[in-house]
Formats: structure tokens, C-alpha cells, sequence
């Protein structure tokens, strides 16, 4: 019993843990230190941004969204962006950064 009791308070912490992670995209950003080395410095906020939408929003991802997702790492560095209608939708919907490209 003394186990189990052990196992369960070490998930309750990793679950608070990870709550305190998932805030927001900042947090993200700041708390998980391989979002910025698979992202980069300047995309990793407008991915966390773009991961929260997606979780927002609800809606089932679709095959074209992996690569919109990609292409969209990359609106920090360009005037000009282009995706499908349902993703850029998304990026506008939910205000993340550089959506107005």
C-alpha cells in the first residue's frame, strides 16, 4: 500500500508539472527547453502559439496541416506567407504572432 500510495503522489506532482507547462505558449517556451532546440529561437513562441491553437480549436488535423505547420515556423523571416484556407484561418482565429502575413 505504502507503494502505491508513493506512485500516485509522484503522478499528482508530474501532472502539476506539466499543467504548469501547458499554461501557455510562453511557458512552454520558457519550461521546455527542447521546444526552442526543435524550433529555434524565433519560431519557438509562434509554434507553442500555433500547438495552443490547434488545442483551442478543437477540430480534427487534417494531412495538409503538417506542412502548413512547417512552412509556418518560418513567418518570422518572410513578408509573405501562404497555406491552405483552414490553417490560415486558424493563425488569424487565434492570433498568433505573424498571422497577418
Amino acid at each position: 500500500m505504502p507503494d502505491e500510495r508513493a506512485e500516485l503522489l509522484r503522478l499528482r506532482t508530474n501532472l502539476k508539472i506539466f499543467r504548469a507547462e501547458m499554461m501557455s505558449p510562453q511557458q512552454l517556451c520558457e519550461d521546455v527547453p527542447v521546444w526552442r532546440q526543435l524550433f529555434g529561437d524565433e519560431s519557438a513562441l509562434l509554434a507553442a502559439e500555433i500547438f495552443f491553437a490547434f488545442e483551442r480549436e478543437k477540430r480534427p488535423i487534417m494531412d495538409s496541416d503538417e506542412i502548413d505547420f512547417v512552412h509556418a515556423i518560418y513567418l518570422p523571416h518572410t513578408d509573405l506567407w501562404r497555406g491552405d484556407r483552414s490553417f490560415a484561418d486558424l493563425l488569424k482565429e487565434h492570433k498568433v504572432s505573424f498571422s497577418d502575413r
